[in-house]
């Protein structure tokens, strides 16, 4: 993973930003992860949406192919 994003540049994705989206995606073939405290930041916001379920359904969406780092040095993908 060549980059690791944090909440400013994801929540903007998130909430449907053409373009940071489009900046993101340009990192698509080199690849990035979120932290754990990314992750959380986030799912604060899909709790506090006006409609929660979409907002996890997008959420876990775009986690497809993002690997979330944890503290510990490892990924959801290695655990």
């Amino acid at each position: 993973m060549a980059y690791l994003l944090d909440s400013d540049t994801v929540i903007p994705v998130q909430a449907g930003d053409a373009a940071t989206k489009q900046i993101v995606e340009t990192l698509v073939p080199t690849g990035f992860s979120i932290s754990m405290v990314t992750y959380m930041e986030v799912w604060q916001g899909v709790l506090e949406s006006a409609d929660p379920v979409v907002a996890q359904t997008e959420f876990e969406a775009f986690l497809v192919d993002v690997p979330v780092l944890y503290l510990l040095g490892k990924s959801r993908e290695g655990l």
